[in-house]
């Protein structure tokens, strides 16, 4: 498996979808990591217990612009900046020393590709970056907007070729899927969610908290967090003077941490245990206006029955069954009414968030996705050998 930065628990959604994968399979497989890591990132301990080895190639920003800069009239920026000859040779020598398969994580890594040649090599592409660009792109001003759009095309055409030269690539959403041209070698994978502690041992309810999480440098994340402290959450404090807003992530750039001057806002940044912060409040938000993949956010909120509220951009990647169990609003006013009749009268939301959680154990853990994970490999290796 070989990865753009090191898999965590509590990472991006690519780190989290691999540390999961590789905890998932390796009583079952033998495993072997090949990651970037920054100079000030780590190897999850459990990751090194699971796989047979870990091979780390160091990553920094400088050298990955000058990489992005000469492969600029072939790859695009984005997919420039993860192209390394220590990880082409990594992967090369994997392959020579024996595998069955490899795994690529995220288009940022079909560079290597070439390096894979003989083997079967399924690509987890998660989302559609392409459509992520382009929702990036329709935020931007004017003079951003267009170089957005360059690299949003550029990466489209290259997300159609990689996923020609595998032999099977996996995305989180049939929206994404669907974006991509439903390709015949291209499956959906959803993420999964572990259902979390049993409710005794669970922290109580602070009864007018709202709580939102996720990385608040990407900036859909960031966008979705000022939207709802600048226009949404005005309007519940008029009725609900006690509420209070928790922002929960690492990384918050400036937009957000300005926010925690306001009234009722607190900006945690990076904390021990996001799932405690969730199982705390009365209502997780997701107020999102951007993006693509899947908001796995809302998933770890079903998993700790807290009643969720959330755009219909935010559901666009969240498997059809579950949308039953959720609150949607996309307008201002309609969100902080979803909210606030949650925060008043929390009892048939519970009601709802409990029958969403038994929704997720029955099909959508993440052994359910690890289980579909490896059909997918025997398929994978099974028409490569025909």
């Amino acid at each position: 498996m070989a990865a753009p930065g090191p898999p965590s628990s509590s990472g991006k959604g690519y780190q989290v979808r691999l540390y999961n994968q590789i905890l998932g399979l390796a009583d079952r497989h033998t495993i072997t990591l090949l990651t970037f890591k920054a100079a000030d990132e780590t190897i999850n301990p459990d990751l090194v217990t699971a796989c047979k080895r870990v091979v780390a190639v160091p990553w920094s920003a400088r050298s990955a612009a000058s990489a992005a800069l000469l492969h600029a009239s072939r790859l695009p920026l984005s997919v420039g900046l993860f192209r390394n000859r220590r990880m082409a040779a990594a992967v090369a020598s994997e392959i020579q020393s024996g595998c069955d398969l490899v795994q690529l994580q995220v288009i940022r890594m079909a560079p290597y590709l070439r390096e894979s040649a003989g083997v079967p090599v399924i690509l987890d592409l998660l989302d559609a970056a392409e459509l992520n660009m382009r929702e990036r792109a329709r935020a931007a001003a004017p003079g951003m907007r267009q170089l957005w759009e360059i690299e949003a095309r550029r990466l489209g055409a290259y997300e159609r070729k990689a996923i020609a030269l595998a032999n099977l690539a996996l995305l989180i959403s049939r929206r994404d899927f669907e974006y991509l041209g439903s390709a015949p070698t291209a499956r959906v994978l959803p993420n999964g969610i572990q259902p979390l502690a049993p409710v005794g041992d669970r922290p109580p309810r602070q009864p007018t908290t709202v709580v939102f999480t996720g990385t608040m440098s990407y900036f859909p994340n960031a966008d979705a967090a000022t939207w709802f402290a600048g226009e949404i959450l005005p309007m519940i404090r008029r009725f609900i003077p006690a509420v209070q807003f928790r922002i929960v992530g690492r990384e918050p750039n400036a937009a957000v941490r300005g926010l925690a001057s306001q009234p009722a806002i607190t900006v945690t940044g990076a904390v021990p245990d996001v799932s405690t912060e969730i199982s705390r409040a009365a209502v997780s938000v997701c107020p999102m206006r951007f993006g693509s993949g899947m908001q796995t956010k809302i998933l770890e909120a079903m998993a700790m029955e807290t009643p969720v509220v959330a755009t219909s951009k935010a559901l666009e990647g969240i498997p059809e069954d579950l949308h039953q169990f959720l609150h949607r609003a996309d307008s201002p006013d309609l969100f902080a009414d979803a909210v606030q009749r949650i925060l008043k009268e929390p009892d048939p939301a519970l009601e709802l968030a409990r029958d969403g959680l038994e929704a997720i154990r029955r099909e959508h853990t993440w052994k359910h996705m690890v289980d579909d994970l490896e059909r997918h490999y025997e398929e994978t290796v099974t028409a490569a050998r025909r």
